[in-house]
């Protein structure tokens, strides 16, 4: 299990926390697919793993998993790869809390590979080489929400330290478009913030070839939007039980809309990312 430091503060933090998270999660989820809440479902997981691991993991192989959700993919990659540990981090404790209430309830064979804690990824403090992959979901969206440029590079120097030799980073994420990261960035210096964290795809390759070899940044947007377009259409043809059920049908296809808005006009890009932290050698 990761290791626990203070938490940092931001004012531009933007999880959100609380059981209505979780409410509209789990109707996502019976949209997308079972333990699934990114758009992509279990194909995005499968090709997230593929480029994380070998084909054949070698026993003791440890993944940790940053902005894990209910699960999906740690649940996946442990019941797929017997000799693959997964620790989960996910700064939502009503989301963690779910997790860990999946793992005992459906994953009871996979609890002493499988961990779940609730930190972000500033809290995490790792000893060297501890894992042999890094999996981020959103972490540009959920998990590096402030502190400039600055906080970005000891970010990727933190997963970098924390790799073994020859270890992969794995990112999936949303990046802003440089008209709008101006406006961030001076929305956030103007605040007092010291500058926003958020990143172009650009940014993310600069960032990550800076510290990692092997670094390369793929642009899915295309692909995703038709991943956002299928849900859509599947989330129309959802029947609500309740009142509730609907406010939360109708709160899910607003935001699933925006986003498809913000992807079609190039306001955000939806991008794949893999880098190798460099081997002993180098």
């Amino acid at each position: 299990m990761p290791s626990v430091v203070p938490r940092w503060t931001s004012p531009f933090r933007t999880t959100c926390y609380g059981d209505e998270t979780v409410r509209q999660l789990l109707l996502q989820e019976r949209i997308i697919g079972q333990h699934h809440v990114f758009h992509g479902g279990l194909r995005l997981v499968k090709e997230v793993a593929s480029l994380a691991l070998p084909r054949h993991p070698a026993p003791g192989t440890r993944v940790l998993n940053v902005g894990g959700g209910f699960g999906g993919f740690a649940f996946h990659l442990a019941d797929t790869e017997p000799n693959v540990s997964v620790a989960v981090c996910d700064p939502n404790e009503a989301v963690a809390s779910e997790a860990r209430l999946r793992l005992s309830q459906h994953f009871p064979h996979l609890s002493r590979r499988v961990s779940i804690q609730c930190s972000g990824v500033d809290e995490l403090e790792e000893p060297p080489g501890s894992w042999d992959a890094i999996v981020c979901f959103e972490l540009n969206s959920f998990h590096m929400s402030g502190g400039g440029g600055s906080r970005r590079t000891l970010l990727m120097d933190k997963f970098k330290r924390w790799l073994s030799p020859g270890g992969k980073l794995v990112l999936v994420d949303y990046c802003w478009s440089c008209r709008v990261l101006e406006r961030l960035q001076e929305a956030a210096l103007a605040d007092g913030g010291g500058g926003s964290a958020a990143m172009s795809r650009d940014d993310y390759a600069t960032c990550l070839k800076a510290v990692f070899s092997h670094v390369w940044v793929d642009d899915r947007t295309d692909s995703h939007l038709g991943h956002i377009r299928d849900d859509l259409g599947r989330l129309k043809h959802f029947l609500p039980g309740s009142r509730r059920e609907e406010r939360l049908k109708a709160d899910c296809v607003a935001q699933w809309r925006n986003l498809e808005k913000l992807l079609s006009d190039e306001t955000l890009t939806w991008i794949l990312a893999c880098a190798t932290s460099p081997s002993a050698r180098n």
